[in-house]
């Protein structure tokens, strides 16, 4: 089986394991994906080879919650999964296209003020097919969020959100005057984020790739068609 193994630097760990289990170490085209660190590592591992299914472990001296086995446990794993005792769950993503350009992310995508002592402007539009189900004209803040479940538990979250299962989710990044700062969607809903003042970044997960928003222009966003398959071992 080709696998390609992101997070750990001990290489002799990773040889003494593809000798053991039979694996082909490969950069390209592999069968399976192996993340042994954190979740940063699944995020970036992600982002270098979207939609290849992806076993994640977390190793000692990292925070991985969204890591499913620890090291301690790596035989065993490999064991099952070699032995296809294994079951793939699929992981919605989101998608932006702004610009002609797409981007497909796990976690989040992000609209982020550039100077940080001025505030943004911004409108939010949700529609589900010609039914407007959302609209937020001239917020004020630093920017916002737009979630999948798989990121909810993350930033999402410091920002006043809360953890979901299902659909999208919107939260605003520290807004001026307002009580109510996360909304909740469907999965069938297409956001438009207009900026009406100011410059923004757009960031997504944990990419250190960024874009620059100007005032008047436009982000559609809704849920991608990829999606992040995630190896559970029986």
């Amino acid at each position: 089986m080709k696998i390609a193994f992101f997070g750990s630097k001990d290489d002799e760990f990773i040889d003494q394991l593809a000798k053991k289990y039979n694996f082909e170490i490969v950069q390209k085209n592999p069968n399976a994906v192996v993340c042994i660190k954190g979740d940063g590592t699944i995020l970036f591992a992600e982002g270098m080879l979207p939609g290849i299914p992806k076993l994640t472990i977390r190793n000692k001296n990292h925070i991985g919650n969204k890591c499913i086995y620890d090291i301690e446990e790596i035989d065993e794993v490999f064991s099952k999964f070699m032995q296809k005792k294994y079951t793939i769950k699929k992981h919605s993503k989101i998608q932006c296209v702004f610009k002609n350009h797409k981007i497909n992310a796990l976690n989040e995508i992000q609209l982020h003020n550039i100077i940080t002592t001025k505030a943004l402007r911004f409108s939010i539009l949700a529609r589900e097919n010609n039914k407007i189900l959302f609209e937020e004209k001239n917020i004020i803040g630093d920017g916002c969020i737009f979630s999948t479940p798989f990121g909810s538990s993350g930033y999402f979250t410091s920002v006043g959100g809360k953890k979901f299962e299902k659909g999208l989710g919107v939260g605003l990044n520290n807004p001026f005057n307002r009580n109510e700062k996360a909304f909740y969607f469907n999965e069938k809903v297409v956001f438009e984020f207009s900026l009406d003042r100011g410059s923004a970044y757009l960031l997504y997960d944990n990419n250190p790739k960024t874009s620059i928003i100007k005032e008047n222009e436009k982000v559609v966003l809704s849920r991608s068609d990829e999606y992040f398959n995630e190896i559970h071992v029986e």
